[in-house]
């Protein structure tokens, strides 16, 4: 019902404040208020300041994305359509015990997913806009070394 009329992003931050309302053994948002307030925290289109609940929720969003190596993981990610942690460990120079705690960070915010094939997990992004986010970074990245280039190395006064 109501669930249906939000994406999947938005369906996993509602169950993400849920568990975190109602204990970790919370694999659903009750029916009822919960539910609700997380509803309303999408729908907030005319300029009201943020819910913190949310805030909360964007700030661990950034934060799991906030480590060089997780960067460097989605970026290896990208390009396949999965990796075990030892083929990841070996593309990336790491060790499997670095890249291992890494993915669990990224997995346990749902920005990557896992399944199971034979003996090891292979893992691939399950959210596609934390590439949309990385694209914007890296623009604006590129954009600022550029500034920065001009400022630098002006070109030459005729």
């Amino acid at each position: 019902m109501a669930a249906q009329t939000l994406s999947a992003a938005h369906t996993n931050a509602v169950h993400s404040y849920a568990q975190r309302v109602n204990g970790p053994e919370s694999r659903r948002c009750t029916v009822g208020t919960t539910f609700d307030r997380v509803q309303a925290m999408f729908r907030n289109q005319q300029g009201e300041p943020l819910p913190d609940e949310f805030i909360e929720l964007i700030a661990r969003r950034f934060t799991a994305l906030a480590e060089p190596m997780r960067i460097r993981l989605l970026d290896a990610l990208h390009v396949t359509d999965g990796a075990s942690v030892s083929e990841l460990a070996e593309a990336l120079g790491a060790t499997h015990a670095n890249v291992s705690k890494h993915l669990n960070v990224l997995h346990s915010e749902r920005i990557i997913g896992r399944r199971k094939e034979g003996p090891k997990f292979v893992y691939s992004i399950a959210d596609e806009t934390v590439l949309q986010i990385c694209d914007l970074v890296c623009g604006g990245v590129r954009q600022r070394l550029q500034e920065l280039g001009q400022l630098l190395d002006p070109p030459p006064r005729p």
